[in-house]
């Protein structure tokens, strides 16, 4: 997967763009960065919150986290957790990853040590994306 991300970088000149295969609980950012973004990754780790929060350090004034998620459905369509689970088996998604709720982690450490934060749903609640920015002044 990463090699075909390189290429899809190299076929669109995309100078800016490092990609890195590390484990992200560990990883030390090439401080500063103008952005991060997670999608559909946070959920797997179970130090999700250290991840923002490096992630979050590694932010220059005004650089932006972004994260794109999935969740559980709010309880009135919850009856379609097993649909929900059956379409997101491929992807690696677990009862147990959804019964460990970490985009509570995520959103609570974005609220943490970021500004702004802006949590927005979709998919019937199932998706989420969480944006916030580092305070201080943009470089």
């Amino acid at each position: 997967m990463l090699a075909l991300a390189r290429q899809r970088v190299a076929d669109a000149g995309w100078s800016n763009v490092e990609l890195v295969l590390a484990a992200a609980a560990d990883f030390t950012f090439p401080e500063p960065v103008q952005a991060a973004v997670a999608t559909f990754s946070l959920a797997f780790s179970p130090r999700c919150d250290e991840i923002v929060a490096r992630a979050a350090q590694a932010l220059a004034p005004g650089g932006r986290l972004a994260v794109l998620g999935q969740k559980l459905p709010p309880t009135p369509i919850a009856w379609l957790r097993p649909a929900i689970m059956l379409a997101l088996k491929g992807f690696g998604v677990t009862n147990a990853i959804f019964d460990r709720r970490p985009w509570n982690r995520i959103v609570a450490a974005m609220g943490r040590y970021l500004e702004g934060l802006c949590v927005e749903q979709g998919c019937f609640g199932i998706v989420y994306l969480a944006t916030a920015t580092r305070g201080g002044e943009a470089a």
